[in-house]
C-alpha cells in the first residue's frame, strides 16, 4: 500500500486506488501516516483531526472513524 500525502491524499493498492471519502477519515489518515512508527494517543488524534472543535462524544466518533478507515484500507 502507498500512500500520498503532498497534494490530495491518495492511497494506492496493487488494485489500484483507494477512495477515502470522509474527510475526517483522510485527516485521520494523514495524522496517522505523518506519525508512522509512534503512539498516538486518542486525545492527540481528536485534536488532529477536529482542531480547536472536537465533538461531545469524541472517543466514540473517534473509533468510529477509525473503525471506517479500516474497512475503507481492507475491505
Amino acid at each position: 500500500m502507498d500512500f500520498a500525502i503532498l497534494g490530495p491524499l491518495q492511497v494506492h493498492t496493487d488494485e489500484g486506488p483507494v477512495e477515502i471519502r470522509s474527510a475526517r477519515q483522510r485527516a485521520l489518515l494523514a495524522a496517522l501516516i505523518l506519525n508512522a512508527g509512534q503512539v498516538v494517543s486518542a486525545d492527540r488524534l481528536l485534536d488532529m483531526v477536529w482542531g480547536d472543535a472536537p465533538p461531545a462524544s469524541g472517543a466514540r466518533s473517534l473509533q468510529f472513524h477509525v473503525w471506517k478507515l479500516r474497512n475503507a484500507l481492507d475491505p
